[in-house]
Protein backbone atom coordinates (compact mmCIF):
# COMPACT_ATOMS: atom_id res chain seq x y z
CA UNK A 1 0.00 0.00 0.00
CA UNK A 2 1.56 3.34 -0.94
CA UNK A 3 0.95 6.19 1.68
CA UNK A 4 1.02 9.89 0.83
CA UNK A 5 1.92 12.36 3.55
CA UNK A 6 1.26 15.72 3.76
CA UNK A 7 4.44 16.73 3.52
CA UNK A 8 5.25 14.76 0.27
CA UNK A 9 3.81 17.82 -1.13
CA UNK A 10 5.86 20.47 0.23
CA UNK A 11 8.39 21.02 -2.07
CA UNK A 12 6.34 20.21 -5.19
CA UNK A 13 4.52 23.10 -3.21
CA UNK A 14 7.22 25.70 -3.06
CA UNK A 15 8.06 25.30 -6.76
CA UNK A 16 4.65 26.12 -7.63
CA UNK A 17 4.55 28.73 -5.37
CA UNK A 18 8.40 30.48 -6.60
CA UNK A 19 6.78 30.51 -10.56
CA UNK A 20 3.85 32.45 -9.21
CA UNK A 21 6.32 34.60 -7.23
CA UNK A 22 7.67 34.94 -10.98
CA UNK A 23 4.74 35.48 -12.96
CA UNK A 24 3.59 38.35 -10.60
CA UNK A 25 6.90 39.94 -9.85
CA UNK A 26 6.96 39.89 -13.89
CA UNK A 27 4.03 41.86 -13.96
CA UNK A 28 4.29 44.04 -10.90
CA UNK A 29 7.75 45.69 -12.64
CA UNK A 30 7.13 45.38 -15.87
CA UNK A 31 3.36 46.21 -16.53
CA UNK A 32 4.11 49.95 -16.04
CA UNK A 33 6.82 50.35 -18.17
CA UNK A 34 5.14 48.14 -20.89
CA UNK A 35 1.75 50.40 -20.38
CA UNK A 36 4.23 53.30 -21.40
CA UNK A 37 5.57 51.86 -24.24
CA UNK A 38 2.20 51.30 -25.32
CA UNK A 39 1.37 54.88 -24.80
CA UNK A 40 4.13 56.40 -26.43
CA UNK A 41 4.05 54.21 -29.73
CA UNK A 42 0.14 55.24 -29.53
CA UNK A 43 -0.04 58.85 -29.30
CA UNK A 44 1.43 60.98 -31.42
CA UNK A 45 1.79 63.78 -28.40
CA UNK A 46 4.18 61.19 -26.32
CA UNK A 47 6.34 60.06 -29.28
CA UNK A 48 8.62 62.72 -28.97
CA UNK A 49 9.19 62.81 -25.15
CA UNK A 50 11.23 60.55 -23.11
CA UNK A 51 9.86 57.48 -21.40
CA UNK A 52 10.11 59.33 -17.64
CA UNK A 53 8.48 62.76 -19.07
CA UNK A 54 5.44 60.41 -20.02
CA UNK A 55 5.30 58.53 -17.26
CA UNK A 56 4.92 61.08 -14.79
CA UNK A 57 2.26 62.51 -16.65
CA UNK A 58 0.40 59.20 -16.80
CA UNK A 59 1.31 58.75 -12.64
CA UNK A 60 0.17 62.32 -11.80
CA UNK A 61 -3.29 61.97 -14.14
CA UNK A 62 -3.98 58.73 -13.42
CA UNK A 63 -2.53 57.32 -10.43
CA UNK A 64 -1.41 53.81 -9.93
CA UNK A 65 -4.37 52.47 -11.50
CA UNK A 66 -3.09 54.17 -14.53
CA UNK A 67 -0.01 52.52 -14.59
CA UNK A 68 -1.05 49.20 -14.19
CA UNK A 69 -4.33 49.49 -16.53
CA UNK A 70 -4.82 46.29 -17.89
CA UNK A 71 -2.92 43.97 -16.17
CA UNK A 72 -4.92 41.72 -13.90
CA UNK A 73 -4.94 38.98 -16.72
CA UNK A 74 -1.88 39.41 -17.23
CA UNK A 75 -1.13 39.11 -13.37
CA UNK A 76 -3.28 35.96 -13.15
CA UNK A 77 -2.19 33.81 -16.47
CA UNK A 78 1.51 34.74 -16.05
CA UNK A 79 1.44 33.19 -12.17
CA UNK A 80 -0.56 30.22 -13.38
CA UNK A 81 1.59 29.57 -16.12
CA UNK A 82 4.84 30.49 -14.17
CA UNK A 83 3.50 28.21 -11.80
CA UNK A 84 2.45 24.97 -13.93
CA UNK A 85 6.15 25.68 -15.43
CA UNK A 86 8.27 25.91 -12.22
CA UNK A 87 5.89 23.03 -10.49
CA UNK A 88 6.16 20.60 -13.72
CA UNK A 89 10.26 21.34 -13.98
CA UNK A 90 10.84 20.78 -10.30
CA UNK A 91 8.53 17.15 -10.06
CA UNK A 92 10.32 15.89 -13.22
CA UNK A 93 13.97 17.23 -11.98
CA UNK A 94 12.43 15.14 -8.35
CA UNK A 95 11.67 12.49 -10.67
CA UNK A 96 14.65 11.99 -12.85
CA UNK A 97 16.98 12.12 -9.67
CA UNK A 98 15.50 9.44 -7.46
CA UNK A 99 15.39 7.57 -10.14
CA UNK A 100 18.22 4.53 -11.37
CA UNK A 101 18.98 6.32 -14.27
CA UNK A 102 23.04 7.10 -14.92
CA UNK A 103 24.07 10.52 -14.28
CA UNK A 104 25.99 12.15 -17.28
CA UNK A 105 26.84 15.86 -18.43
CA UNK A 106 25.97 16.68 -21.84
CA UNK A 107 29.08 17.94 -23.91
CA UNK A 108 30.66 18.52 -20.48
CA UNK A 109 28.37 21.16 -19.44
CA UNK A 110 25.11 20.22 -19.17
CA UNK A 111 22.85 18.04 -16.53
CA UNK A 112 20.73 15.92 -19.01
CA UNK A 113 18.24 15.49 -16.42
CA UNK A 114 17.59 19.43 -15.73
CA UNK A 115 17.34 19.86 -19.39
CA UNK A 116 14.68 16.96 -19.74
CA UNK A 117 12.92 18.75 -16.21
CA UNK A 118 13.41 22.25 -18.15
CA UNK A 119 11.46 20.72 -21.55
CA UNK A 120 9.07 18.92 -19.20
CA UNK A 121 8.24 22.30 -17.76
CA UNK A 122 8.18 24.20 -20.82
CA UNK A 123 5.18 21.95 -21.67
CA UNK A 124 3.40 22.21 -18.28
CA UNK A 125 3.82 25.83 -19.34
CA UNK A 126 2.52 25.77 -22.87
CA UNK A 127 -0.34 23.53 -21.96
CA UNK A 128 -1.62 26.10 -19.08
CA UNK A 129 -1.30 28.60 -21.41
CA UNK A 130 -3.07 27.25 -24.12
CA UNK A 131 -6.11 26.09 -22.20
CA UNK A 132 -6.41 29.90 -20.78
CA UNK A 133 -6.04 31.03 -24.57
CA UNK A 134 -8.63 28.65 -24.86
CA UNK A 135 -10.98 29.91 -22.06
CA UNK A 136 -10.55 33.47 -23.34
CA UNK A 137 -11.37 33.41 -26.75
CA UNK A 138 -14.66 31.46 -25.30
CA UNK A 139 -16.01 34.26 -23.24
CA UNK A 140 -14.18 36.69 -26.11
CA UNK A 141 -16.22 35.06 -28.79
CA UNK A 142 -18.87 34.20 -26.85
CA UNK A 143 -19.91 37.70 -25.60
CA UNK A 144 -19.09 39.64 -29.02
CA UNK A 145 -21.86 41.27 -30.31
CA UNK A 146 -22.60 40.90 -34.18
CA UNK A 147 -23.81 43.72 -36.30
Amino acid sequence: KIRIKMTDFIPFGITFIAGASYGFTTVLVGQPLDTIKTRMQGMPSTAKRSMIVVGKELFYREGIRGLYRGGLPLLLGGSLMRSAQFGVSGKARDVLRSSNLPHYMIWGMFDYQVVLAGLAGGLGRSVNREATVFMVGSRTIGTKKHA
